[in-house]
């Protein structure tokens, strides 16, 4: 049997309880959580409202701690990993949000977004960035639209990027890391 890509044992999150002066107990937003994630598998976390969907998919790419328990990648626990490691981590777990243009910044281009990507992973040089961009986006984007919308749709910043220009720039800065 193989070892599982990513693995939760334990985990446990709660918010709140150190108050000087009495006041509430901690809430536990998750409680003794343990799944795997193996190869070729897609793990979907979904739940109620205020189910701790949210706090766990956190605490599974490393952006914060649980209060117990450990998150490990291919065996190995992250809360040893050294910056080299976060950053393989990073290029290889890739979250698909439900809204995508929650995830992206408003105020930035489009552009601007993916060639940050690619420059942080090594993806592409200075000289072939703006074709890179824009093949990537013709990757995801229907056929059915022209070349110059394409062009205009990099070019926006990401909260008026239209023609679900939120949805292809998010789903190409996570492609483009192949995770």
């Amino acid at each position: 049997m193989s070892v599982p890509i990513l693995s939760a044992r334990a985990i446990v999150k709660a918010f709140g309880g150190r108050h000087w002066f009495g006041g509430a107990d901690a809430k536990h937003a998750i409680d003794k959580v343990d799944l795997d994630v193996n190869e070729g598998e897609t793990l979907a976390i979904v739940g109620e409202s205020g189910s701790g969907k949210s706090t766990l998919a956190r605490i599974l790419l490393g952006l914060i701690r649980p209060t117990s328990g450990t998150v490990a990648y291919f065996g190995r626990p992250v809360d040893g990993f050294a910056a080299a490691d976060w950053a393989t981590f990073r290029k290889a777990v890739q979250p698909v949000f439900q809204d995508p243009a929650s995830s992206l910044n408003p105020r930035m281009r489009v552009d601007t977004t993916l060639s940050n990507v690619l420059r942080r992973h090594k993806l592409a040089t200075r000289a072939t960035l703006e074709a890179e961009i824009t093949e990537l986006l013709a990757s995801v984007v229907s056929r059915s639209i022209p070349a110059p919308i394409v062009r205009r749709t990099a070019a926006a910043h990401c909260d008026r990027a239209g023609h679900g220009g939120a949805a292809p720039a998010d789903h190409c800065r996570r492609a483009v890391v192949e995770p």
